[in-house]
C-alpha cells in the first residue's frame, strides 16, 4: 500500500507536458528521482539521519534507508508495545533489503533441496509470530510439516532433530522385503491347518501363517543373520528382540535350501485332519453319519525357488504305516517322473509315533531303494514345531471345498471322497492323486510288509527312538 501510494503522488506531481510525451522520458525519469529523493530526505529528518546529497553513492544510499527501515521498526514495535527482548539487538549487523531477500531466497532453496525430515527442521527458523499458514504460504509446503515444525520448535527449540514417536524409523526398502520374506520362512512361521483361516489376496486364496516363535526370538535370529553376512544394516528393536531356533529347525531349513533336482529332493509330508464332507440343506440326522476323507498333503522342495505341492485324498481314514508306505510309492513315482537324475529322497514330517516316527516305518525307510528305486532319509521336526506348507495345502483344499458346497446348488454337493477328489482335480493347480481302500490293501499285499515287519523285526527295535530325529539308512534294517 506504501509503495501504491508513493508512485500515486509522484504521478500527481508529474506535469501534464510529461504525460503524453515520449520523447521526454529521460526527463521524466530526472523528475521522478527528484521527487523520490525529496520524500527520502524527509524521511531521513524525521528519523535524524543525514539527508542524501549525492545519489551517486550507492552504498551509503542503500545503508542510510536500511538505518531508516529499522528506525520505523522499532517506533512501531514501541507503538505495539512489543517487549524489549523481542526488538533487534543495536549491536546486530544490518543488512541491506537486497542483501534480505538474498538470504530469504538462499534459505528457500535449501529447502527445495532438502529431504522431507531436514525440511521440517528449516521450518522452525521461521519467526514465532509465523502461525501455520503462513509458514505453508511462504515456503509452500504442506500441513503436517508445519504443524511438525511447530510442535518441535515449542517443545526442543530451533533446527531440533525430528523424532519419530512409534519407534519405526525409516528402513532401506530392500531391508524390508528381506524381512517380509524372513517371516515367511518355515521356520519363523507356519501355514494354519485350519480350512477358515484363508484369506483373498487379488482373488487369490492364502492361508493364514502364525508365528512359530515371538517377536523377540525371530529378531534375534534375524539380527544373527545380518551379522554372519556382515551387513551394515539395522533393524530397530522394536520389531523383534532375542534368542534362536531349535537346532532341528535350522537342519530343517538347511536341507530345504540346499535342495537339488540332481542330488537331493527334500519332501515335506504330513496328514490333514480328516475332511467332513457337508451337504448344504442336510437333515438334522445327518451331522452324526457324514462321511469323512483323508487328505494326505506333500510339498516337494527341489530348490530354492522351485517347489510342487501334491495331496492324495483317500476314503481310508486310518492314518497308519500301511497308508504312508502308499503313499511313498506315489511320491517316489511322481517325483523320479519329472527328475530322473536325481539321487536321493529326504523326507520330513512331524513326530507322530501313530504314522511316522515308529519302528515299523523306520525299517520300510531302509527297504525305501529296494521298494521304490530310490534310497531316502527322514528328518523329524521338534516338539510343537508349529505347521508348514503341507498344513497351508489341506486349509486351501477344504476350503475351496466347503464354500463349493455351502455357496452352490445341489448338482455341486461334494458326498464321497471321490467327488472331493474330481473336484479338487478340477478346481485347484496341485497335483491330485486318489488312493482308495483297495489299492492300499493291493500294496501292503505287493510289498508283503506284514510279513516284513514280522520276519525282519530287529531285537528290540529301536532304543528310544521317539528321542531320534534323523535317519539315514545303510543298508536294509541298518
Amino acid at each position: 500500500m506504501a509503495d501504491y501510494q508513493m508512485n500515486e503522488k509522484l504521478e500527481s506531481s508529474t506535469p501534464e507536458s510529461f504525460a503524453g510525451s515520449e520523447d521526454n522520458d529521460d526527463s521524466e525519469h530526472e523528475y521522478r528521482q527528484q521527487q523520490a529523493k525529496h520524500i527520502l530526505n524527509k524521511v531521513f529528518q524525521a528519523l535524524s539521519i543525514t539527508p542524501i546529497i549525492d545519489t551517486r553513492n550507492t552504498g551509503a544510499l542503500n545503508r542510510d534507508v536500511t538505518r531508516a527501515i529499522q528506525g520505523i521498526r522499532k517506533l512501531a514495535d514501541e507503538l505495539c508495545h512489543v517487549p524489549s527482548a523481542k526488538t533487534l539487538k543495536s549491536n546486530v549487523t544490518l543488512l541491506t533489503t537486497e542483501e534480505n531477500e538474498s538470504l530469504i531466497d538462499g534459505l528457500k532453496r535449501l529447502f527445495d533441496s532438502s529431504d522431507y525430515d531436514d525440511q521440517v527442521r528449516l521450518l522452525t527458523l521461521s519467526p514465532p509470530t509465523w502461525g501455520r499458514v503462513q509458514i505453508e504460504n511462504f515456503f509452500f509446503c504442506n500441513e503436517w510439516q508445519s504443524r511438525r515444525a511447530l510442535e518441535i520448535r515449542g517443545s526442543f527449540g530451533i533446527l531440533a532433530t525430528p523424532t519419530n514417536f512409534s519407534g519405526n524409523p525409516r528402513i532401506n526398502p530392500l531391508l524390508a522385503d528381506e524381512i517380509q520374506a524372513f517371516y515367511q520362512e518355515d521356520v519363523i512361521s507356519r501355514q494354519t491347518s485350519n480350512k477358515k483361516d484363508v484369506i483373498h489376496v487379488k482373488k487369490q486364496l492364502i492361508p493364514v501363517r502364525f508365528m512359530n516363535f515371538t517377536v523377540g526370538q525371530a529378531y534375534a535370529v534375524f539380527l544373527k543373520k545380518l551379522k554372519d553376512r556382515d551387513s551394515l544394516e539395522s533393524v530397530s528393536r522394536g520389531m523383534f528382540y532375542s534368542l534362536k531356533p531349535n537346532q532341528q529347525s535350522s537342519y530343517i531349513k538347511m536341507i530345504k535350501d540346499q535342495a537339488d533336482e540332481h542330488e537331493t529332493i527334500v519332501v515335506h509330508m504330513d496328514f490333514a485332519e480328516n475332511h467332513t464332507l457337508l451337504a448344504q440343506n442336510e437333515i438334522m440326522q445327518a451331522h452324526w453319519t457324514n462321511q469323512q476323507a483323508t487328505l494326505f498333503t506333500v510339498h516337494i522342495k527341489t530348490a530354492k525357488e522351485k517347489h510342487h505341492s501334491l495331496i492324495i485324498i483317500s476314503d481310508y481314514l486310518a492314518h497308519d504305516v500301511e497308508f504312508v508306505h502308499t503313499a511313498q510309492s506315489i511320491i517316489s513315482d511322481y517325483v523320479q517322473s519329472i527328475y530322473p537324475t536325481v539321487k536321493r529322497l529326504n523326507y520330513v514330517s512331524d513326530g507322530a509315533p501313530q504314522h511316522f516316527k515308529n519302528n515299523k516305518s523306520i525299517l520300510n525307510l531302509t527297504y525305501h531303494q529296494v521298494d521304490f528305486g530310490i534310497p531316502a532319509s527322514c528328518s523329524f521336526s521338534a516338539t510343537a514345531h508349529g505347521k508348514g506348507a503341507v498344513d497351508g495345502i489341506g486349509a486351501a483344499v477344504k476350503y475351496r471345498a466347503t464354500r463349493r458346497v455351502l455357496s452352490g446348488t445341489t448338482s455341486d454337493a461334494i458326498l464321497t471322497p471321490e467327488d472331493l477328489y474330481k473336484f479338487t482335480q478340477s478346481d485347484s493347480s496341485m497335483n491330485v492323486f486318489y488312493m482308495d481302500q483297495k489299492r492300499i490293501k493291493n500294496h501292503c499285499e505287493k510289498y508283503q510288509l506284514l510279513n516284513r515287519w514280522n520276519r525282519d523285526k530287529p531285537e528290540g527295535w529301536i532304543n528310544r527312538i521317539r528321542s531320534q530325529h534323523q535317519f539315514d539308512p545303510v543298508g536294509i534294517k541298518k
